[in-house]
């Protein structure tokens, strides 16, 4: 027993630390390692209670300069929970934790073995790991477990890296196969010990229809591979076992067919007109069943888009939920094909039509599309119902409820039902890019017809240009892929075609024109599709980016799809008005964290002239190995690219939010490569393979232009330049502070200039950033931009009063807020970010002068100031003929006092 309760409570109050008998330096001789939690990978934590507020985090090694165990925390905001069970109560066991911290944050736990405490109030190290070593008391396993509680004691939350437990007898000997993958490539994986190292030389066979197809043996660090070769003869897949023995202990792994393959997702384009169908499309939005088979006991209507529970539906994140609709099909389909899209679900979700299931899908963010031609009926009414539960792979790879601190599940975005000919366009990827010189307008299609019978003679996909005004733009096809015959299953058909000097698409000056692609045969129209397409280049050259030849500098915001009473569902109403919103704010860059965004979103960015990175929705990822989620991975990046390839303004896929670069989202850039060359990816975070176009840092010191120098890539700022948030009682109490957010950047060489820049604190949490940092990025060689985090405010308001969201635990970090209001900072912004920027705020102007001439920078990369149209208290002034990129005078009639500049 180490001490009792009441002595050791009085010691950790005065001391903080545990009492001298239950601490110890070492493990003393004869015990050995008996479980171990490598706490901050999922599924390296088999003794920890599952808590849906329960995450896994990384640090970056400059917060602490460990390795990777040390560095991957489990975290909670309150408590953490281990339960060891089976032990002897007849041994003493001794416990080692460690825990690590970043150098800002003043982290604070205790930890009690069962009610007994071992520590605490500890207070963490700063920007370093710690190992700290425990006697268990007797008590603690009086019944044949142990359970630990980590608890918070001070400041943001509980963190734990590893947890050992020893004791005076033999380890067990266990082996555990990680990482057993085979979607994309060969077979490989790792064979792991007790303490999740690698084991070296052990032995690992491939089974295939209990035939062993090969055996190899693990290198030094438990890796081992086998040939695609050896297992996919042409194409043809059968279950694969793995199996791996090492000094007695044994480890299996199962690989059905699904596990062995992997087809990019692709979406049946929608189409504006079916041969013989006046209208081809149903919405499906509305009121729908919801219920649930067990407690909590739903039972009710719910509005889709909606979540449950933004309407009432309190239901935990592993209930099964069940929603239902009942519909017609307008008897003009009778005939055609039918197809069911959910433009984006949040849940795992099986679905039925008719009793018939359908399939499963839980990409999250991205449409899930079904055919449904074979199980709907043209006579009577259609049932749709989908059994749902939230916590899922992707659920966690996304973090999406955890970030938004309250369950998503729902259908967030719309549902439709749409008809097609027999055979139809199954996918469709254009690519309008630019020639070498920037001039003519390079058009490529490339799609898949889908023939569900027999040989068809005679087909045609044609493809036409229209102005926004309905003029026809001519296009020089390639007459040899004119007509053409599909077989079978499914015909590829690649169509490309130069316009003549079109305008050029860029944020500036957005050049939309209308496509339409059209599915003929025998002259009759099948099918026609269009889109809005603007023609544009994006290039990396050296450590810049280069829009349509010319260099471009990124100055955008975060933005998360949200309304604060409907949450993350039912947001693409917002769309027009959030991009046109940022863009009066000078702002010309929108990165979608930490997900695909609303197609309505892109539509707005596309009309209105707005760069945008679509990201994919993983966010805090925690280090592994393990494959085993890869296809969770891939599908929605598949999906986003299909889904969003066609808008001129996705100018970068990103592939995470601040994620460990696991070997997943490596196969993950290289996917993105394939499918669409045509942009550059990023990561954000670092990836220290630097597979990734795009250098991605958050929150870095100023000056940025220090970091990662030997880095030979592109530098973005995936996050930076904090509104005041974090200082929530200080803003409640001088609400004013927020004018200090962007205090001294309009003159950062002046005196008051230098005064802001020497008293600013470069802690991680700190708002704003040093005055002329807008100017050094723009002027940087290396840097090419920064999202400010971030765009809108993220409060939510529930029916019964709770508010929950980031708001409400780390402050209001919105340039606007979330009822779309411009706040201070807003104002702040277009100002700092202001295109046309005059270097000098003060000019000496004598007497007998005709006129005030005053320095003017042009930071545009696409209009000349000559475009723009200058006053001067109402008194027109002439517009100076600076080229993008230049500096110039602007020259202002003397009579026109106090001037005010529009």
């Amino acid at each position: 027993m180490c001490g009792s309760i009441a002595f050791a409570t009085v010691l950790m109050l005065v001391t903080g630390q545990a009492p001298a008998d239950c601490a110890i330096d070492k493990i003393p001789d004869g015990y050995h390692l008996q479980a171990y939690d490598d706490c901050g990978i999922p599924d390296r934590q088999p003794h920890f209670i599952k808590n849906p507020d329960t995450t896994t985090h990384t640090f970056t090694r400059d917060q602490v300069p460990d390795d990777e165990k040390a560095r991957s925390v489990i975290t909670n905001p309150r408590q953490i929970d281990a339960v060891y069970s089976g032990l002897d109560p007849q041994l003493e066991y001794i416990v080692a934790v460690v825990y690590a911290n970043e150098a800002f944050n003043n982290r604070a736990q205790s930890l009690w073995a069962g009610a007994v405490p071992l520590h605490g109030p500890h207070p963490l190290p700063k920007g370093k790991s710690e190992r700290l070593l425990f006697r268990v008391p007797a008590q603690a396993v009086a019944g044949g477990a142990l359970a630990l509680h980590f608890r918070l004691e001070a400041e943001v939350n509980v963190v734990v890296s590893v947890v050992e437990l020893w004791a005076p007898k033999p380890s067990p000997n266990v082996i555990y196969l990680s990482g057993v993958n085979g979607l994309v490539g060969p077979v490989e994986g790792v064979v792991l010990g007790l303490s999740y190292d690698g084991v070296a030389g052990a032995d690992v066979q491939l089974v295939q229809a209990e035939t062993q197809k090969a055996t190899t043996i693990t290198g030094p660090d438990g890796c081992f591979t086998f040939a695609r070769s050896l297992f996919d003869i042409g194409g043809s897949i059968t279950p694969l076992d793995v199996i791996a023995r090492h000094n007695g202990a044994e480890a299996r792994r199962r690989l059905e067919r699904n596990d062995l393959h992997f087809e990019p997702v692709t979406y049946r384009p929608m189409p504006a007109q079916v041969e013989g169908i006046k209208e081809g499309r149903l919405s499906l939005n509305g009121l729908w069943q919801i219920a649930t088979p067990a407690e909590p006991v739903v039972t009710g209507t719910c509005q889709v888009p909606g979540q449950w529970l933004q309407q009432g539906y309190d239901v935990p994140l592993d209930q099964h939920v069940t929603m239902t609709r009942e519909f017609l099909l307008p008897n003009e389909w009778q005939g055609r094909r039918v197809f069911l899209r959910f433009d984006a679900i949040h849940a795992g979700t099986r679905y039925y039509l008719n009793d018939q299931e359908l399939g499963y899908s839980e990409n999250l963010f991205t449409p899930v599309e079904w055919e449904i031609t074979q199980y709907a009926r043209a006579d009577q009414p259609n049932k749709l119902r989908l059994d749902m539960v939230v916590d899922t792979v992707s659920e966690k790879l996304s973090y999406s409820c955890g970030y938004a601190f309250h369950n998503l599940g729902g259908i967030d975005r719309s549902v439709w039902l749409f008809a097609l000919p027999p055979i139809n366009v199954r996918s469709l990827q254009l690519d309008a890019g630019l020639d070498a010189r920037y001039t003519d307008g390079i058009l490529r299609i490339n799609a898949a017809i889908d023939n569900p019978g027999g040989d068809v003679e005679d087909l045609e996909l044609e493809a036409g240009l229209y102005a926004q005004d309905g003029t026809p733009i001519a296009l020089a096809k390639e007459e040899a892929l004119k007509s053409f015959r599909a077989a079978p299953g499914i015909t590829p058909v690649s169509l490309s075609a130069t316009v003549k000097n079109p305008g050029k698409w860029n944020a500036e000056k957005p050049a939309i024109y209308k496509l339409v692609a059209e599915l003929k045969q025998d002259g009759r129209v099948l099918e026609r599709i269009e889109r809005q397409i603007g023609f544009r280049k994006i290039e990396i050259r050296g450590t810049q980016l280069y829009v349509n030849g010319e260099r471009v500098k990124l100055a955008g915001a975060c933005h998360h799809e949200l309304d604060p009473l409907t949450g993350r569902a039912d947001t693409g109403r917002h769309a027009e008005q959030d991009v046109l919103l940022l863009k009066q704010a000078n702002l010309n860059y929108i990165r979608t964290s930490h997900y695909p965004p609303t197609q309505e979103l892109l539509d707005a960015a596309d009309r209105i002239g707005m760069y945008v990175e679509v990201e994919a929705p993983f966010c805090w990822v925690a280090p592994s190995e393990d494959l085993t989620p890869l296809r969770q991975v891939l599908t929605p990046t598949s999906a986003m690219i299909d889904y969003h390839g066609a808008h001129p303004s996705v100018i970068i896929w990103s592939l995470a939010n601040e994620s460990a670069f696991n070997r997943s989202f490596k196969i993950a850039n290289g996917l993105c490569k394939k499918i669409d060359p045509s942009r550059p990816t990023t990561f954000n975070n670092p990836d220290p393979e630097r597979v990734c176009d795009i250098a991605n840092l958050h929150y870095p010191p100023m000056p940025y232009d220090d970091q990662i120098k030997d880095d030979p890539r592109p530098v973005f700022l995936g996050e930076y330049f904090f509104p005041i948030c974090h200082e929530q009682t200080d803003v409640m109490i001088n609400p004013g502070l927020r004018e200090l957010w962007g205090h001294g950047h309009s003159m950062p060489d002046s005196e008051w200039g230098r005064y802001c820049a020497q008293s600013f604190d470069q802690t991680y949490t700190h708002p704003g950033t040093p005055p002329g940092t807008w100017t050094h990025i723009y002027n940087s060689n290396r840097l090419i931009g920064g999202a400010i985090w971030a765009a809108i405010d993220e409060p939510y308001y529930l029916p019964d009063g709770r508010k929950v969201g980031y708001a409400w635990r780390h402050g209001f970090w919105g340039l606007i807020d979330a009822w779309r209001r411009p706040k201070p900072e807003w104002y702040l912004a277009k100002n700092i970010f202001s295109p046309v920027w005059f270097p000098a705020r003060e000019i000496e102007s004598g007497p007998g002068g005709s006129a005030v001439s005053i320095p003017v920078e042009n930071r545009y990369s696409f209009t000349n100031l000559s475009e723009l149209t200058f006053s001067c208290n109402g008194a027109a002034c002439v517009s100076p003929d600076v080229a993008p990129g230049g500096r110039g005078v602007l020259r202002i009639p003397e009579n026109v006092k106090a001037a005010e500049m529009k």
